[in-house]
């Protein structure tokens, strides 16, 4: 009698811990589905920004937007005549874009945009003088 009731212990335990384990499983995956956001950039709708630059001397871009505190960042350069696209803006966000003369910072611009895009259509901006 002994060995039976040391086999109905070990079920038991086996079923208690099968259950412990498939709850944990299921509050882990609850828990993982709720931290996803719908807010979550890499999951939002994006667009292009091409830049032409219709003056004759190259040009530094830079972009601000109200979804980051990073302030005006370095686009690159455009160069006279060319375009330069910026890709990965984020639909519905405002922007502003900063045309320096090259090597000058985003505090000495010469012509300052601000935009914004509802749609996923990319859009476009001409630098002037």
């Amino acid at each position: 009698m002994k060995t039976s009731e040391f086999f109905l212990t070990r079920i038991l335990i086996f079923k208690i811990l099968r259950l412990t384990l498939s709850v944990f499983s299921l509050f882990f995956a609850l828990t993982y589905i709720s931290c996803s956001s719908d807010d979550d950039p890499e999951e939002a709708v994006r667009y292009k920004l091409i830049v032409n630059n219709t003056t004759s001397e190259n040009v530094d871009l830079y972009l601000n937007s109200d979804l980051s505190t990073a302030g005006f960042v370095s686009e690159g350069t455009v160069v006279a005549g060319q375009q330069r696209i910026i890709n990965n803006l984020i639909v519905g966000g405002n922007y502003t874009l900063r045309a320096s003369l090259q090597g000058n910072s985003s505090d000495n611009f010469f012509d300052e945009q601000t935009f914004t895009n509802d749609s996923d259509a990319d859009i476009s901006i001409d630098i002037t003088d």
